[in-house]
């Protein structure tokens, strides 16, 4: 009687740590499935928002047949990929105008030279044809007759200050773009930089989830008997296709031995 009171207390105690075991492995699924659900708030993951949606409902699911359809699926090969981050929407304008600004930028560089060597041609000649008419004029300073226009030699347009000027207005455009575009690679950079820091975060937040998922898919598949049965007849078939080979080299081995004889058979008889 006392052995059989004893095995009385016992069993409650087996079958409360059983259910305990049950409801931790229950529970364990359902923080996972929340976990996934949040992540599928994340919009980095928006790419993978519905697969990762369907299989929380799988793993919050009552149903134990549930995971079925996802238990041979490697997560972490399928889900924790780059394409599984979204890309950062971008209308192609700011990539248009950066080009723009790198053919304005090419071009912007040779306008002062140009509008300043054009300027002193027209100096030159306009000073070459004041010469002509008057010689005495060359004893002047080349800068004042440049600034007079040469005694109506030189137009308006071309003389000193007005080349001066439009020198500096064209250095002064290219400095206000060079500092735009320096501002918009900038801006740029630091954008494409925030970008991959977020999917990194994606990343390592989905990762972690990912595997307690894993885990939870590798222990319904091997306590699921069709599965038990699937993955025994697979290691049989292995092992069947082993046993095959083992045999077929065993008969080459035997042939070659077999081979070897004859020529040491022959080989005796010759030296005989």
């Amino acid at each position: 009687m006392a052995l059989a009171a004893l095995g009385s207390a016992r069993r409650p105690s087996v079958t409360g740590q059983g259910w305990g075991m049950f409801t931790g492995t229950q529970l364990d699924k359902r923080v996972t499935a929340r976990h996934l659900e949040d992540a599928t708030q994340d919009p980095a993951l928006a790419p993978r928002a519905e697969e990762l949606r369907a299989l929380a409902q799988a793993l919050g699911s009552t149903d134990v047949d549930a995971l079925d359809a996802w238990a041979d699926l490697d997560l972490m090969a399928h889900f924790a990929r780059p394409e599984s981050i979204t890309e950062p929407v971008d209308t192609g304008r700011g990539e248009r105008l950066d080009s723009v600004l790198d053919w304005v930028l090419g071009a912007l560089v040779f306008l002062p030279l140009l509008f300043t060597w054009f300027g002193l041609w027209q100096a030159s000649s306009a000073y070459g044809a004041l010469t002509g008419d008057d010689p005495d004029a060359a004893g002047r300073p080349f800068l004042q007759l440049w600034q007079s226009g040469f005694d109506g030699h030189l137009g308006e347009t071309y003389r000193f200050g007005h080349v001066a000027v439009g020198g500096c207005l064209a250095l002064l455009m290219l400095f206000i773009l060079t500092a735009v575009h320096g501002y918009r690679r900038t801006s740029a950079e630091r954008r494409e930089e925030q970008a991959r820091g977020r999917a990194r975060a994606a990343l390592a937040h989905l990762v972690p989830v990912l595997t307690r998922a894993q885990l939870s898919l590798n222990e319904h598949r091997f306590a699921s008997p069709q599965r038990f049965a699937a993955e025994l007849n697979s290691a049989a078939g292995r092992l069947q296709r082993m046993h095959t080979k083992a045999i077929a080299t065993q008969e080459e081995l035997t042939r070659a031995a077999e081979l070897v004889s004859e020529a040491a058979d022959k080989a005796e008889q010759r030296l005989a």
